[in-house]
């Protein structure tokens, strides 16, 4: 029990220590926030750039993993993830406008069925 406490209390002496750096990083995330806000359309579309870069990268890492796979079947479901992952994020950061309309759209349509699936829960006799 008391490593668990002197782990904690020595975490808590560093935060207080560099109590300066989370007022600093603070400070800067609430400006930029206030960008954000002044400036909707270049954080869509720098957020949507972003969001096409992860996906590219992380189509190079599944396809690196597909060649590790051990069966054929693994090879090709690995291979299909990164080609998905790769035409999506090659499109997003293609056409960040129209992948931030698509994106909202997807997003949009996954919250669409739940009111549905709990209405009929509701009304069961």
């Amino acid at each position: 029990m008391s490593n668990v406490t002197d782990f904690v209390a020595a975490g808590l002496e560093q935060v207080r220590k560099s109590w300066g750096w989370f007022f600093v990083f603070g400070a800067l995330l609430m400006v930029l926030g206030f960008v954000c806000i002044g400036k909707a359309q270049s954080a869509t579309t720098f957020s949507i750039l972003a969001l096409g870069c992860v996906l590219a990268i992380s189509a190079v890492v599944w396809l690196v993993s597909s060649f590790q796979a051990f069966t054929w079947q693994g090879f090709f479901i690995y291979a299909l993830n990164a080609l998905l992952r790769g035409v999506t994020g090659y499109l997003l950061i293609r056409h960040p406008d129209a992948g931030a309309e698509g994106v909202t759209m997807v997003l949009a349509a996954r919250q669409l069925p739940i009111p549905f699936a709990d209405a009929g829960q509701r009304f069961q006799w």
